[in-house]
């Protein structure tokens, strides 16, 4: 079992998970809805696809969810009225 936190710049009120549980949505207040993947793409030596974990670094490993990043990746932060 991986542990690892996760930073929201504002409050969390709901989650979501995906059936696959490789992505999961969290819900700000504020209309915010951040798409956070729960695995990451890289490329092997020989040049293959291969999918890790996000963090599993135990209590220290926090990953924060920074907005200005998620605004310019338009898939990653959704605003609703």
């Amino acid at each position: 079992m991986l542990l690892t936190t996760f930073q929201f710049p504002h409050v969390i009120a709901h989650l979501a998970w995906d059936v696959t549980e490789r992505v999961f949505f969290a819900a700000s207040q504020d209309g915010s809805i951040y798409c956070v993947n729960l695995f990451r793409q890289r490329k092997s030596d020989a040049r293959e696809s291969i999918y890790d974990a996000v963090g599993g670094g135990g209590t220290s490993d926090v990953i924060r969810i920074v907005e200005e990043e998620a605004k310019s990746q338009s898939r990653k932060l959704i605003q609703v009225g």
